[in-house]
């Protein structure tokens, strides 16, 4: 457990410095090995949320959008529900 742990401060470390791409890859590893770990998991949460905030494709905002709400329905949390405007015909791009 000690590890994955101290891998959920380098992931963070890593959000900010603003290598989420990185912290991502970290993450999932963190989270595959100890899936009940709540550090491990709030870590998976906070990296897709940025990564999500930051996407610009339609594809990885759903991509990040689905690991996120994987990781809060692990915390026990509701996941992030909110409306996209990528994803309307009508909208005007974000």
């Amino acid at each position: 457990m000690g590890s994955v742990h101290h891998g959920t401060y380098i992931v963070h470390a890593l959000l900010e410095a603003g290598n989420a791409q990185l912290a991502s890859h970290l993450v999932e590893w963190a989270t595959r090995a100890e899936p009940g770990s709540r550090a491990a998991q709030a870590a998976k949460r906070d990296v897709y949320r940025q990564r999500h905030a930051e996407a610009s494709a339609l594809m990885a905002r759903g991509i990040f959008r689905a690991a996120m709400n994987d990781a809060e329905r692990a915390l026990g949390e509701e996941p992030t529900v909110a409306f996209d405007v990528g994803m309307s015909l009508t909208s005007p791009r974000r």
